[in-house]
């Protein structure tokens, strides 16, 4: 919980990097609840006048309500321009700060990890983070909005305020339980949602070898069963929350009845007017909105946590290997290569033990052996793709982790047998590794 807690502070200095926006998000949403409290009290004044008939003033009144609402109609616009501006530039800034974590990951992670993890993780959670502030903002507005009309409830008539009080408190009990049991089912779905996207974007990359392999019933058939794995935790989530909220609106429809009967026993014993009782009726069911809001920063507080823990464990490398290189630049690599005593390890399989051998510049050396027997892994020692676990690779006879990321990069390349190609012109591709290439 402490874990989770702190990737929400750690999401906060992204939103102090635009704090003027950030503060004109809250000034506006303070904003419109103190406007908005205004509505309530005047309709029952209005209310009031009805009783006598006064004609002036309930025009008055209407005219006050009329300009009042164009005021929160203009707030509220306000506060959506500025509360989207402010999404936008965290949603970048998130996004980018990933993508960049993500090319500074050492090759391995990518080996050992499904490709839909990172790009669920990258456009789905990244921009639900950047919207837990638009949610939260608007549902303390909300918040201050009701409690305010409680106090408002109390000076009318204290035992109905108190009433409205113990509703709120019996049916935040009940949304609790909806949430204990909606987040569980509901991080159940994020993972298995990722690793059906992974999926889809391994059937895509790879759908000529699927197709030139006959592979197209085998896969189908695997990707399907993933995917009604992933379609039932998606209803079962959906299916949690509406059942909880049908339980609680019944409950709430028996709260309601019994509000009926007091204010029936106060009306008739001269301790509350018919206008401030049909005022309280009207917005009952708004004040009651309060456990929703309550409810949904709850739930978005639990959503944010767990995005922010994907989002996070990418960017701080909490789960995954980050590169590291040396500082030394070599400008003239000639191309001595050397393993000294290197041992290397992939996941559990022990690949090399003291291996040691040199390869000489100028000469075309070729590496033989078995499918899986660690001729791939030895190019990406060479290229600090991976890192040896003890013993050195020596380039001109520098230790390979003292040189920097430019010197290796710049003078060391690898020509994959399937090489990659971007979803680009040729010459966009080739325009990528050298951007001044003419026609």
């Amino acid at each position: 919980m402490k874990k989770d807690t702190k990737n929400l502070i750690e999401l906060l200095k992204y939103y102090k990097k635009y704090k003027f926006l950030s503060i004109g998000v809250i000034i506006l949403s303070l904003a419109y609840a103190g406007i908005s409290l205004l509505s309530p009290i005047y309709e029952g004044k209005m209310l009031g006048f009805f009783e006598d008939f006064d004609k002036t003033n309930i025009i008055k009144i209407a005219l006050f309500l009329l300009i009042l609402r164009i005021i929160i109609e203009i707030v509220t616009n306000l506060w959506s321009r500025v509360v989207l501006k402010l999404n936008g530039k965290v949603n970048f800034d998130l996004k980018r700060d990933m993508l960049e974590s993500l090319t500074n990951f050492e090759v391995k992670n990518f080996d050992n990890t499904n490709s839909g993890i990172f790009i669920s993780r990258l456009n789905k959670d990244t921009t639900e983070l950047s919207e837990l502030f638009d949610y939260i903002t608007d549902d303390l507005s909300g918040i201050i909005l009701n409690v305010s009309f409680i106090v408002y409830v109390l000076y009318l008539n204290a035992y109905l305020g108190i009433f409205l009080i113990l509703n709120i408190i019996l049916v935040y009990m009940l949304t609790s339980k909806k949430l204990f049991y909606y987040k569980r089912v509901k991080k159940d779905y994020k993972e298995k949602d990722e690793k059906n996207v992974g999926l889809y974007t391994d059937i895509i990359r790879g759908i000529r070898e699927i197709k030139n392999l006959n592979l197209k019933e085998i896969v189908l058939k695997e990707t399907n069963a993933k995917q009604l794995e992933t379609i039932k935790a998606e209803i079962k989530t959906t299916h949690t929350r509406r059942t909880w909220n049908r339980w609680i609106a019944v409950f709430q429809h028996i709260l309601d009845f019994i509000f009926v009967l007091l204010s029936i026993h106060f009306i008739m014993n001269n301790t509350l007017q018919v206008s401030s009782f049909l005022i309280i009726f009207l917005y009952k069911n708004k004040v009651l909105n309060l456990i929703n809001y309550i409810s949904e920063i709850r739930e978005k507080l639990a959503d944010g946590k767990v995005s922010s823990s994907r989002v996070f464990d990418i960017i701080t490398y909490k789960s995954f290997v980050k590169e590291n290189f040396g500082t030394l630049k070599v400008n003239n690599i000639k191309g001595n290569i050397e393993f000294k005593n290197v041992e290397f390890q992939y996941n559990s399989n022990k690949l090399f033990k003291n291996l040691n051998f040199k390869i000489e510049p100028n000469k075309m050396t070729a590496i033989v052996g078995k499918s899986g027997e660690g001729k791939s892994t030895i190019l990406k020692l060479i290229s600090k793709g991976y890192s040896v676990d003890s013993g050195k690779v020596l380039i001109d006879n520098y230790n390979i982790n003292d040189l920097s990321e430019k010197t290796i990069k710049d003078n060391i390349s690898i020509v994959s047998q399937s090489p990659y190609i971007f979803n680009l012109s040729i010459k966009d591709n080739i325009k990528l590794a050298n951007p001044t290439a003419t026609d």
